[in-house]
């Protein structure tokens, strides 16, 4: 495929980085805890496409909503492969994922109530879910306040939750003990795996199953802990508790820790014009592609500048790139005097798509392309760019 014949602004896919981040972790699992679940991050993008590599790799889909499941589900996954996460479920949602024997792990005291309504409704079945923990963290973090989800442990609210679920004659068969609030480091998962033995002990879980971890791991970086760090640290752990992989299933929910090196973003600068003060480079991209949030610096991006400009001399003012909308902080990073952009360069952002393509808004014009490039160097395309056709397929025209 001849790129320079292609659209501008795209994601790619790099198969190949994806399959090296899988096959680490494969192996870390393979040695030290051999009875563990994949479940990966639906939220952190979206893809099908990239939903479908990662089933073929016999990982599970970890989602936060009804939409995800509903999408995971139209990507193949069966229910026994999925874990519903999240603070918001009808009633509805609750009985289809048990239903489809998914993993549960509740997060409201709705819930309770629903899972209890379940188990009444179908007195056959013996009904088991896990619970979302919330801990408090200063422990190892003295200044931080905490996450937002889960039950409170340390205020009785955890234990109130479980005895209402025994009550209604459901097992608690798991605890959930992501959190978001705390970097990911070896220190984090040694706690969180002592906090959880303790939580077994006190509150008699003794139909557990499994100890999900959610994310929050640094596995694609190579100064911080890789796949074996975390899982050698985990097992440590849990045998020193008194476990072993044929008791306790371990899950854990990747998502930036595994794709955060395996998506790059191609703009192309279509126009140079200067003020008295500043020369700005406009691109066919926006920051809102690759940093929706609009908070990252210049130092934050990995980027390669493509040289297909004019070689004419550059503007002596300062230089900025700027992207296609029309709100002024659409303003991507300055630029050094060596990397003054001309008309036709391309920029290249690398490890980007971990959650920009999910967060990117449709703000005046909408999805760009993705391509995957495959193994043996060829490229595909995964999604089509959305046009205003695809933005209008579910909206009512008035006649």
């Amino acid at each position: 495929m001849d790129i320079e014949k292609l659209r501008t602004p795209f994601f790619v896919l790099n198969e190949k980085a994806l399959e090296l981040q899988l096959a680490l972790l494969e192996r870390a699992i393979a040695q030290y805890w051999n009875h563990t679940v994949v479940g990966y991050s639906v939220k952190t993008n979206s893809l099908p496409y990239l939903a479908s590599l990662f089933r073929k790799h016999g990982v599970w889909a970890e989602t936060v909503s009804e939409d995800e499941y509903e999408l995971m589900s139209m990507c193949g996954y069966e229910g026994r492969r999925m874990i519903s996460n999240g603070p918001i479920k009808s009633l509805e949602f609750v009985y289809r994922v048990l239903d489809a024997e998914s993993i549960l792990n509740i997060d409201s005291h709705d819930e309770i109530g629903h899972v209890i309504a379940y188990q009444q409704s179908h007195p056959d079945k013996c009904v088991g879910v896990g619970i979302r923990v919330n801990l408090d963290v200063r422990e190892i973090d003295a200044d931080n306040a905490g996450g937002r989800f889960g039950f409170s442990y340390e205020s009785g609210e955890l234990k109130s939750a479980v005895d209402a679920l025994r009550q209604g004659g459901v097992r608690v068969l798991g605890l959930h003990l992501h959190t978001g609030c705390l970097p990911g480091t070896i220190e984090k998962y040694r706690w969180l795996t002592d906090r959880f033995c303790e939580m077994v002990r006190e509150l008699s879980l003794g139909d557990i199953r499994y100890i999900d971890y959610g994310g929050g791991f640094y596995g694609f970086m190579d100064n911080r802990p890789q796949w074996d760090d975390y899982l050698k640290t985990i097992s440590e752990g849990l045998r020193r508790h008194g476990y072993d992989p044929d008791q306790l299933m371990v899950i854990v929910e990747p998502g930036a820790s595994v794709l955060a090196g395996v998506f790059s973003y191609y703009t192309r600068v279509t126009d140079v014009r200067n003020n008295n003060r500043v020369s700005f480079a406009f691109c066919d991209g926006s920051r809102v592609h690759i940093d929706p949030l609009m908070h990252k610096k210049k130092s934050s991006y990995t980027y390669r500048i493509l040289r297909h400009g004019d070689a004419g001399a550059p503007s002596e003012l300062p230089q900025t790139l700027v992207g296609y909308t029309c709100m002024e902080g659409d303003r991507i990073m300055g630029m050094d005097a060596h990397e003054r952009l001309q008309k036709g360069d391309w920029v290249v952002f690398d490890k980007v798509g971990s959650y920009t393509s999910t967060l990117s808004p449709l703000f005046i014009s909408f999805f760009p392309a993705v391509y995957a490039e495959k193994a043996d160097g060829t490229w595909a395309c995964v999604r089509e760019r959305w046009t205003a056709r695809e933005f209008a397929q579910k909206a009512i025209l008035k006649d």
